[in-house]
């Protein structure tokens, strides 16, 4: 997924691209946050759904207010829109929930190969619940949920 969503922020003339499996409901972001920092009056931010940048509206609006003070651009390739697109909230809740919706029919975290070698690695000790946690965008508590 992250592969055909990086050729996708390329062929929209990309020059910087950052890459970070987002989980419905994560609460650590640390590429986007990295992203954020990083921007400057000017820049554009792209991304490929709304999804990307807020597990919530109010998540999202959070993250088009910041780059906005700051005096960049946020383009979401999906839904064809901008910053600089007049939306109203009720077009911009359509667009989002189109976008979770789109995301919720990805395989969840704890089916995939990875999570496998999470739990692998957890209980040889060789990571953290934390490391986990951050490594899959979930919380502590979700990573014992499903460590079994």
């Amino acid at each position: 997924m992250i592969a055909e969503q990086t050729r996708r922020l390329q062929s929209a003339g990309a020059s910087h691209i950052l890459a970070e499996e987002r989980r419905i409901g994560a609460a650590l972001t640390p590429i986007l946050d990295a992203a954020l920092q990083g921007l400057a009056p000017g820049d554009t931010l792209a991304i490929v759904s709304l999804s990307a940048i807020g597990a919530d509206l109010r998540d999202v609006f959070a993250v088009i207010a910041q780059v906005d003070q700051i005096g960049a651009r946020l383009v979401v390739l999906d839904q064809d829109v901008n910053s600089h697109t007049p939306l109203s909230l009720a077009q911009a809740a359509r667009i989002f929930g189109a976008a979770l919706s789109a995301e919720n029919r990805s395989v969840p975290f704890h089916e995939t190969t990875e999570w496998e070698q999470t739990k692998v690695a957890l209980r040889e000790r060789k990571i953290s619940a934390n490391e986990a946690a951050a490594r899959h965008g979930v919380s502590r508590a979700t990573v014992y949920r499903y460590l079994g």
